[in-house]
């Protein structure tokens, strides 16, 4: 739901953008914490559960078929937004305020356990 709302949204600042010459045909990154929401944006056949649902969901890939929005998966340690919007864990909360702060130097916990930069 909140997917449309936003959507709503970035279509009319998209054609602002669009008539000044700053956008020029690209599609604007939209970043989603829900994988299912980015799957659901890109295909028409993921919301099979109700005409409600369908009506909803219906705008979003709409707009990804019409290169209005790029819909992105972002993990939870990197949705700034979610320390306004939940209850998060302390560890998450300070890597956001990292961000919201614009703090110098690497953000807390920047480098996963599993990943390339660690293993080497």
């Amino acid at each position: 739901m909140a997917a449309g709302s936003n959507i709503h949204a970035l279509v009319p600042v998209n054609g602002v953008l669009q008539e000044i010459g700053l956008l020029q045909g690209r599609s604007t990154t939209v970043y989603f914490d829900s994988i299912s929401t980015v799957f659901v944006s890109t295909s028409d056949a993921a919301p099979k559960k109700s005409a409600w649902l369908a009506r909803r969901t219906k705008v979003v890939t709409e707009a990804v078929e019409q290169k209005e929005a790029k819909p992105v998966h972002i993990k939870e340690s990197d949705m700034v937004a979610d320390s306004c919007t939940k209850y998060i864990k302390r560890d998450t909360w300070t890597r956001h305020m990292h961000y919201v702060l614009n703090l110098p130097g690497d953000p807390p916990n920047c480098y996963e356990v599993n990943t390339k930069l660690n293993a080497a």
